[in-house]
């Protein structure tokens, strides 16, 4: 018995001179935006409703690309009034002030507890953090 192996192989459609296979988005995001992230981890910050009333402190995680941003917040002093405002009374507009003078409105887009049973707020920014 012969045995004839045959190749798949399948013929590259880049491999003349000078092609270039297409860029592919990642996860909606061109490559080159990767690069423009920035993070700042640890920094404290405050929730504020739109009046200016405080309700809750906490450390944020800001993760900036271009003029566009998002926000962890942790720690929570008083998470129960996140939470309140969340899931009973709906609300979502908030501002987000942070401990180095930069400020924000947000939206508050969910909360939820972590591993370490810690309630987390996550915030997504509706103006530039300035």
């Amino acid at each position: 018995m012969n045995i004839e192996v045959v190749s798949a192989r399948q013929p590259d459609p880049f491999a003349d001179a000078g092609a270039q296979p297409p860029a592919v988005p990642i996860g909606g995001t061109q490559l080159q935006d990767i690069t423009d992230l920035t993070s700042t981890i640890g920094l404290g910050a405050a929730v504020e409703a739109l009046d200016g009333r405080v309700l809750t402190r906490g450390t944020s995680e800001i993760t900036e690309q271009g003029m566009r941003w998002t926000a962890r917040l942790t720690q929570l002093d008083r998470p129960g009034v996140i939470a309140s405002l969340f899931f009973a009374e709906r609300a979502r507009d908030v501002v987000l002030r942070l401990d180095d003078g930069r400020s924000a409105r947000a939206r508050i887009s969910s909360t939820s507890f972590i591993a370490t049973s810690e309630r987390v707020c996550d915030l997504t920014g509706v103006e530039p953090l300035a």
